[in-house]
């Protein structure tokens, strides 16, 4: 799954030098870097390092699943986006937000340090998740607000192109510092505790003291990402510039309003009218499902689940047919993909045996790299020959890492194995691992470029940053719904029938690319053959 997404863009009225002459202040290419750093950082901690966390304790695989709900702030954001524009300063916002996440982090740390001591775990999970929650909404907010005040402060966007490079790799650098260097500490420190405090070595959570060495490793990891997030939030109090003074983007709240409902019925291609109807009946059909089935007993996660499922079906079958095709292909196009991503953690750690010290170096280093590496190339390929021929190959690319991932639930490789009452890594099948793994984060990666083209071409120039928001918004929510259930069918089912049920899902969305419209596109060979 990608993490990053197109930077939007809104209109804001330059008045006078350029932003790297803010005297006391950082540089743009200072807070770029800092600014994107903590925009990824909180990313990993609710969306990867929890997963991790969760796993290490021993929660059940059907409440992992539910893990995939917390990305779906990111999914919405652009519901509430609107807010930041109109209530204060996007610094002020900034420093506030990361505030509150520095806050939630360290309370997270607090309650690890708690639980190691504590005779009721299910009182402590209960609050650890409740914090989640809220860490998720806050996180995603922050997001909106980085990307605001990046466009306000370098508000041409040529200098924003120039600056691209320092987001990227300040996002990237914060990944790898929570899914490696963190995950990685988290998992020597366990196994050196382990070995001075437990009789066997081997941390058993089935035992008090096994939990309590997992608890205090884990406290010890979230206190470390409270300190990294308190030290750039601290930064950014002092030396954070404020554009305020130089750029002013006045907006209304009916402005706004008017904006969003313009831009969404310009991507569905109804009237606003219409548009209206189909927001309020969506959440109507939302409110309500979401009551009958808690009144029919489904759990309240299931609830609000099929009611979010709900909402989004009355906002398609509002839309014109070819854009409801449209929004189809993009909402399946990676079910499969996503599915395996679902339950990876748990599948990696619980039923192939990879370490936390492993796992570390598996996705916070070789994934990330085969990542970048399949994004890159399927953008190329795309730009060489078009969308409409690279379409075809890179999916059937992407989509046989799904078999590869069923050959390694059937094949069962361990990447650790006990040999005389030690955990032992088992090379060769660490190896294998590692090497499935890869490909599979280079052909997610290959998809990924493929959704990102079709989505930006299905945007419309004057609203391309809203409609991209929206585009990508229906691209992930459902892959969250629907990896969130995937917990439930490894406890029913086992992980590989749930990955036979991902490869059987990747079917509607490549009979669906017959019948969706690609527009027609130069690519550099035509372009070169007219320029001649």
């Amino acid at each position: 799954m990608s993490d990053e997404t197109e930077k939007t863009t809104e209109n804001v009225n330059e008045t006078t030098a350029p932003v790297d002459r803010v005297k006391g202040k950082a540089k743009p290419n200072v807070w770029c870097f800092t600014t994107y750093f903590t925009e990824g950082f909180p990313f990993a901690i609710v969306r990867m390092m929890s997963s991790v966390f969760f796993t290490d304790i021993g929660m059940k695989e059907r409440y992992l699943g539910y893990l995939n709900f917390l990305g779906i702030p990111w999914n919405l954001k652009f519901l509430w986006a609107p807010l930041v524009d109109i209530f204060g300063s996007k610094r002020t916002w900034m420093i506030a937000i990361q505030s509150i996440i520095t806050l939630l982090t360290a309370a997270v740390a607090v309650i690890c340090f708690s639980s190691s001591n504590n005779s009721d775990p299910v009182l402590s999970t209960s609050i650890l998740v409740v914090l989640f929650v809220a860490f998720a909404f806050v996180a995603a907010t922050n997001d909106i607000v980085i990307d605001g005040y990046y466009i306000e402060g370098i508000p041409n966007q040529k200098e924003q192109a120039a600056y691209t490079g320092y987001r990227v790799f300040a996002y990237r650098i914060a990944l790898i510092v929570a899914k490696f260097g963190i995950i990685y500490a988290v998992g020597m420190y366990s196994k050196s505790a382990a070995i001075k405090t437990l009789p066997d070595g081997i941390v058993d959570i089935s035992t008090a003291a096994g939990m309590k060495v997992m608890y205090v490793a884990w406290a010890y990891g979230f206190g470390a990402a409270a300190l990294i997030m308190g030290l750039f939030t601290l930064f950014h109090v002092v030396a954070l510039p404020d554009f305020e003074t130089r750029t002013k983007s006045v907006s209304s709240a009916k402005k706004v309003y008017q904006d969003f409902l313009h831009s969404f019925s310009s991507y569905l291609e109804i009237s606003v009218e219409r548009t209206k109807i189909a927001l309020l009946s969506g959440i109507g059909a939302f409110v309500v499902l979401s009551i009958i089935l808690v009144a029919c007993k489904l759990s309240y996660v299931q609830a609000l689940a099929y009611g979010l499922l709900a909402m989004l079906t009355f906002l398609i079958a509002q839309s014109r047919p070819l854009v409801a095709l449209s929004l189809v292909f993009i909402i399946f196009y990676k079910i499969g993909d996503e599915i395996i991503f679902s339950m990876g953690t748990p599948f990696l750690k619980r039923y192939l045996m990879v370490s936390n010290d492993q796992l570390a170096w598996m996705t916070g280093l070789i994934g990330l790299v085969g990542s970048i590496a399949g994004t890159t190339i399927g953008g190329l390929w795309i730009k060489k020959v078009g969308l409409k021929k690279a379409i075809w190959p890179l999916t059937l690319i992407m989509n046989v890492n799904i078999a590869a991932y069923i050959w390694l639930a059937w094949a069962h490789p361990l990447a650790t194995v006990m040999v005389d009452g030690k955990a032992v890594p088992h090379l060769s099948g660490l190896i294998t691992i590692s090497a499935v793994y890869c490909y599979e984060q280079i052909a997610a990666g290959l998809g990924n470029a493929v959704l990102i083209v079709y989505i930006l071409k299905t945007c419309k120039k004057e609203f391309k940053a809203g409609h991209y928001a929206i585009g990508s918004a229906f691209m992930s929510v459902f892959s969250s719904i629907f990896g969130g259930f995937g917990g439930i069918i490894v406890e029913k089912m086992g992980y590989m029938n749930l990955f036979v049920i991902g490869l059987f899902a990747t079917i509607p969305a490549m009979a669906l690319m017959f019948f969706v419209r690609i527009p027609e596109e130069q690519t550099s060979e035509k372009s070169a053959a007219n320029n001649k």
